[in-house]
């Protein structure tokens, strides 16, 4: 576990206005550090909890406790700002949030209500809803990168 530990430290940049442990390394598709142990690969945030804290039931699932803003997110793989829960406690913390609020929050801290809702059709035929701004923001920034990329080829 120690040369683990070294690995891992290696991997680790502490953001001091936030605390959060930035992971450098490998990430997935939905930006959450990935990191391979003994030919297995793991999660960032599940090594580094179970560095700290000790092992995790085979089936606990972690929860960032900071909002955006105050953390970075998936990224972040501070123990401190990890907490294990219950599926169902989390998805009943969710509903509580929505119906206080009235309102869904995107992971930006965008009201999604109106006008800015996108309502897209997945490939396995489910209906999402995201965040106009936030798709929009996504858009002209993928807009940008190819007008450079254009531009540097030319």
């Amino acid at each position: 576990m120690e040369l683990t530990a070294k690995l891992f430290q290696t991997y680790i940049k502490v953001l001091p206005q936030t605390s959060c442990w930035e992971y450098l390394g490998a990430k997935d598709s939905q930006g959450y550090g990935r990191i391979f142990i003994g030919g297995k690969e793991c999660k960032a945030q599940r090594v580094a909890y179970q560095m700290e804290y000790g092992p995790l039931p085979s089936k606990a699932r972690l929860l960032h406790l900071l909002p955006v803003g105050q953390c970075i997110g998936r990224a972040c793989c501070n123990p401190g700002h990890l907490k294990i829960f219950e599926p169902l406690s989390h998805i009943a913390e969710s509903q509580t949030r929505k119906t206080t609020l009235g309102v869904k929050i995107c992971k930006n801290g965008h009201r999604i209500t109106g006008d800015n809702i996108v309502t897209e059709t997945r490939p396995d035929g489910r209906i999402q809803e995201r965040c106009r701004i936030c798709c929009q923001e996504k858009w002209r920034t993928r807009k940008a990168a190819l007008k450079e990329m254009k531009m540097a080829t030319a």
